[in-house]
């Protein structure tokens, strides 16, 4: 049983082809569509990883569900290696991931909201049961949560979500229609690679002012050493399991900066590109408000936020039309050094198997452990959110996924082979 049908669950589904295995699965999808980041197809941008790290090339690059088998599948192979960039474009890679999605229609339910997760008896045996809101029953013997992140909302923002005050993820459909409405003062919270992406993008559209919150020196950028990209390697990831709590915590605090609330150089340099062209001609477009933190926002016929500059506590204010929350999703790990679980799972809370320091034990197969009524342990494989017991580089990100998904279905196919014996 998966909930969630975004890359990771679309991976499990990918590999359990692969190995032909006889697991009964299905998927519980809430949106009426599948698609991926839809709403942050901003022209120009691109991904962040080789294209050769998709669904499956690291375990079988012969599969049928690479990256560049979708390519020579749509007769655009030899053009893709000819155009001049690293990466993929985003929306390539979205259409790619969308073409391997629609091999499994036929186990995805859409539009099914899963409101509760919780234990039950089937034949004796413990089996999990997931209720929707529409009350839709499913049972099974495991479950795969890919929900993803959930969006982090700054919480003197948060009541005022809407039309005008929105997260990235609904960026493009919310700021065109906003520009139509005659907004034309913006402000971006945040300083992620989303965040860069969106001020580009904002700077293309004709007399938008742009204000930029950020808490830190701005926009800084992504450590992409190849000594450092080590932690997108399976060994790392074994060495990582190998430390202590108090370790992996340092080590994930240290390696931060190649993954959260950074960005890649090539859009750092556009912007600041953009920023400065802006000065030289003495009409500035963006003002960048560094070392700031929202304290108040309130709305009248415009979007008041009052902020404060850290080191100094000098207090302004800010009027916007719009504000984009790029503050980027919530962790399993939130803040880096605590674990919480996450909301779906309260009712089977106190059933989940934690470590000597009372945190979440995630184990080598990505499972979390839950102790059935009937005593057998039941599992819940936590796609999205493993940083705290993987590392950083294996937070749900396509990296790793290819090797995160061929555990899990190993994990499954013996979890099966025990069933039946």
């Amino acid at each position: 049983m998966e909930w969630g049908f975004g890359p990771n669950n679309i991976g499990l589904a990918v590999h359990a082809t692969q190995k032909e295995t006889n697991i009964n699965m299905v998927f519980l999808e809430k949106r009426d569509e599948l698609t991926w980041q839809n709403g942050m197809m901003v022209p120009g941008t691109d991904i962040q990883h080789s294209p050769h790290r998709d669904f499956i090339t690291p375990i079988d690059p012969t599969s049928d569900y690479t990256f560049l088998n979708y390519l020579k599948s749509h007769n655009r192979l030899l053009n893709f290696l000819n155009v001049p960039t690293t990466f993929p474009f985003r929306l390539e890679w979205s259409l790619y991931v969308q073409w391997v999605a629609s091999h499994f229609l036929e186990i995805v339910k859409l539009g099914q909201h899963v409101t509760k997760i919780e234990q039950t008896l089937k034949n004796g045996a413990s089996v999990f049961r997931v209720i929707t809101e529409d009350g839709k029953e499913y049972l099974g013997r495991s479950v795969a949560l890919g929900t993803g992140g959930k969006p982090i909302i700054p919480e003197e923002l948060e009541p005022y979500l809407g039309e005008r005050v929105y997260h990235l993820t609904d960026y493009q459909k919310k700021t065109n229609q906003a520009i139509k409405d005659g907004c034309n003062k913006f402000a971006v919270v945040g300083a992620s690679q989303s965040a860069v992406e969106i001020l580009i993008d904002l700077y293309r559209k004709p007399g938008v002012e742009i204000t930029a919150i950020t808490r830190g020196i701005g926009f800084r950028q992504k450590d992409l050493s190849p000594f450092t990209e080590h932690i997108f390697f399976p060994d790392f990831v074994e060495w990582f399991q190998r430390r202590d709590a108090d370790s992996r915590r340092q080590i994930n605090t240290e390696l931060e900066t190649a993954v959260y609330g950074r960005a890649d150089k090539d859009a750092l340099d556009e912007i600041y590109r953009l920023w400065y062209e802006d000065h030289l001609q003495g009409q500035p477009r963006m003002e960048l408000k560094n070392y700031c933190e929202i304290e108040k926002a309130t709305i009248n016929r415009s979007i008041n936020l009052f902020i404060r500059e850290k080191h100094s506590s000098t207090q302004s204010s800010i009027k916007a039309d719009a504000v984009i929350v790029a503050t980027g999703f919530e962790r399993l790990e939130r803040g880096i050094n605590s674990h919480k679980t996450p909301s779906i799972l309260k009712d089977l809370k106190s059933s989940i198997e934690h470590d000597r320091g009372g945190n979440l034990y995630i184990a080598p197969d990505y499972s979390l452990g839950i102790i059935g009524e009937s005593g057998h342990r039941l599992p819940i494989f936590m796609t999205s959110f493993s940083a705290p017991s993987h590392g950083v580089g294996d937070a749900g990100t396509f990296p790793l996924l290819a090797h995160r998904s061929a555990a899990i279905i190993s994990s499954l196919t013996e979890q099966l082979k025990a069933h039946k014996e």
